[in-house]
């Protein structure tokens, strides 16, 4: 019989946990096999070339992000969507567009990777299956709530608007507008000649 002592468990830290995903994946996957694979792939290059500081738990058409510092997750969520904003307009075929959408939340998270042998010791056995996992109320929350985003929007659960780390503020808005904070963006601007 199966068995997890969770009276082993580890301290949860407190962590920004982001779901982010594809809109209608089970409607592109009906139809289109490649279609679906070709936007689920590029979504996952996409976060993995803009998460080098935070971390990700992949999940077919989205991912987990995870990071204990507000900036950081900040910073990786406008340059992902600054990337997939540019090549929605970018792409000349309109079968290869695809949107995304996101939601992110606040509270204690475990990894799996520090599980230790007493809480599971198949799953602390297999390192591959262990890194792969992630527990706690802020992974619900991203998820239940990415729904209320607008395309390409990130909304901001009421976790993040209620609490934060010791010295970063909350949050004041249900949606993050990451355009505005968009390093790109702003030095594309600063090279337009007025």
């Amino acid at each position: 019989m199966a068995y997890c002592n969770t009276q082993f468990a580890p301290k949860p830290t407190l962590e920004y946990v982001c779901w982010i995903d594809i809109m209608g994946t089970k409607s592109s996957m009906s139809c289109s096999l490649s279609g679906a694979a070709n936007f689920i792939c590029k979504l996952h290059e996409t976060i993995i070339k803009n998460t080098d500081v935070v971390r990700i738990y992949p999940a077919m058409d989205g991912a987990y992000i995870t990071s204990v510092d507000q900036g950081s997750i900040l910073t990786v969520l406008t340059n992902i969507y600054y990337e997939l904003t540019q090549d929605f307009i970018k792409e000349k075929n309109e079968y290869h567009k695809f949107i995304s959408r996101a939601a992110l939340s606040y509270g204690p998270v475990i990894h799996g990777d520090i599980l230790p042998s007493e809480f599971n010791r198949y799953i602390y056995n297999d390192d591959t299956y262990k890194k792969s996992l992630l527990l706690g109320l802020p992974i619900v929350q991203a998820y239940e709530y990415e729904k209320k985003a607008p395309p390409f929007g990130i909304y901001i659960h009421e976790s993040c608007r209620a609490f934060s780390q010791n010295e970063e503020s909350v949050f004041s808005v249900r949606w993050w507008q990451w355009i505005l904070n968009s390093k790109e963006l702003k030095k594309r601007q600063q090279k337009v000649d007025y």
